[in-house]
Parts: structure tokens; sequence; C-alpha cells
């Protein structure tokens, strides 16, 4: 297995839509994919990346301006994070930060802000809006030829990686240059793959995660099991009043001396009974969500 390198600050994603000698191409590729009306010959395209200082992820998110639009475009991790707009909201602003020069922030009239659209790819085995899995079968990918086969090289890694495979990218880009996906990429830039394959993705941390959430997910039921209904129902109810005042999650939390999540947990499932919050089957919805 190849060293970690510290230096690499691209996914395999980004460098084929941001770095490599095709990516304007793949960049006008994959616009024409996501939208019914491709993009008239000759359209500039304006490739802006954001450094990952921010947020860690960064590294598998690039964007680009084209036809008054700004598309931000990026990677989901294969665990689900239900942070994903707030790490778009972090990326647009540092997006717009650079389409926007210092002196022109301080002039009275008002910027024109290309319009953002967003799209996040995932490649897990979780149901999403854009899975680029080769099973999942999404229309984009026979439109944006490029994106099937990234979808179909991680799909590769992960079946090498779950055989205990200790050279599962060697083996992976091997396979894939023989069955023709992303042969040319692959072939030109093999070992710099790797780098940033290792680089961005630690298999065992990926599988330590998911098992920390699961644990984490059995103590919580654990809890909720192991209260007295009427104690649980009583703070169901207790909850429910505060909503109708109006009040915060983090004031109920503070003022009933509960944990945030739990708080959380039964403001969530009380807003799909609103307005009228029947309290018994916000317990019963509730007991259903851990």
């Amino acid at each position: 297995m190849a060293k970690e390198n510290r230096k690499v600050k691209n996914s395999v994603l980004v460098d084929l839509f941001y770095e490599d000698e095709f990516a304007e191409e793949n960049d006008r590729m994959l616009y024409n994919a996501l939208h019914k009306e491709p993009l008239p010959e000759g359209t500039e395209i304006r490739k802006i990346r954001v450094d990952n200082v921010l947020y860690m992820n960064f590294q598998n998110d690039f964007s680009f301006g084209v036809g008054g639009k700004v598309l931000i475009l990026g990677e989901h991790q294969s665990t689900i994070n239900k942070n994903m707009p707030l790490r778009n909201l972090m990326y647009t602003g540092r997006a717009y930060e650079q389409m926007v020069p210092v002196r022109k922030r301080y002039k009275k009239e008002i910027i024109k802000l290309p319009k953002p659209e967003f799209y996040t790819f995932y490649n897990g085995k979780e149901t999403k809006v854009i899975n680029i899995n080769p099973d999942a079968g999404h229309e984009i990918l026979e439109k944006c030829p490029v994106l099937k086969e990234y979808g179909q090289f991680i799909d590769m890694i992960r079946k090498y990686q779950e055989t205990g495979d200790e050279d599962a990218y060697e083996h992976a880009i091997k396979e894939c240059i023989q069955k023709g996906i992303l042969a040319d990429y692959l072939t030109k830039r093999g070992s710099e793959v790797v780098n940033m394959l290792v680089a961005e993705y630690d298999y065992k941390m990926d599988m330590e995660v998911q098992r920390e959430e699961a644990f984490e997910e059995g103590e919580k039921l654990g809890r909720l099991e192991g209260q007295d209904d009427g104690k649980m129902m009583k703070l169901v109810h207790q909850v429910v009043k505060k909503i109708q005042k109006g009040i915060s999650e983090e004031q109920t939390a503070e003022m009933l001396e509960e944990a945030f999540d739990t708080i959380h947990r039964i403001y969530d499932m009380a807003g799909e009974f609103a307005p009228e919050y029947d309290v018994e089957r916000i317990y019963e919805r509730l007991k259903q969500s851990f």
C-alpha cells in the first residue's frame, strides 16, 4: 500500500473535474447531464476551487461557474452525514469570496451573484438522490460517462476492500484499465490516484465510524426503553407545550434539564403531527426513530 501523501489535496473526483487535462470537457458533459438544455458551444466555464481549510471534506468538493450559475458539487462520504447543507453553505461562501474582488465588496452598488445550484454525489449503500453506484442505475450516469466510470471505479475498490485485500487500490486500478473503465486516466495517473485515495479514504476508519454510530444508536434505544413510559410521555407533553409557546430546542433542553439530542428528536417527531401534536402518537413515533 502506498504511503499517505499529505501534500495531496485533491480527491479523484475533483481531479477528474478540476485538474485533469480533460476537466473542462468533463465539466461541460456533467452540466449537460444535469440540465435539460445543453450549453451553447463556446460557453466559458470558470473553474472554482476552495482550499479545505475550514472543512476537511472540501477536498471532495468542486465548483464551476457557467451561464450565470455556479454549480457546487460534492461527494458524500459513505456513512450518512446530515450536515451536508452546512458543508454546502460554508463552501459556497468561500466560493463567492473568490468570485467577488475585495474592493468591489465596499462599493455602493449591489453585487449580482450567479445563482448557486447544489449537487451531491453518493457512492455508499444507502438510498440517496444522486447515487452513482452502478447498481443504483441513476439516469445521470448514462448522460455523463466519466461520472459513470468513476462510480464503477469506486465500486471496484469497495469489492476488493471487502475481501481484505491490502492492495485494493492497485488491483482495482489494474482491473479497471483492463475493462476500459477510466482506462486512459488511470493509465496516465495511476500512482497519483493511489496517493489521492489513501489521503481521502481510510476504509478501517470508515468501518470504525459505522460501528461507533451503531453502538450509539443502541445506547439511545436502551436509554429510551429503560425509562418509565409515563415519565417519557410526561416529557413529550412538556416539550409539546414549549413548542406551542414558540420556545427553541436549546431553551427547552435547558429548562427541562434534558439532553439536547432527546429534545431535538421530540421536536422532529412533533413536527410530523402539527398542529394537533398528539402526544401518544409522537411518543410512539419517537420510539420507532431510535
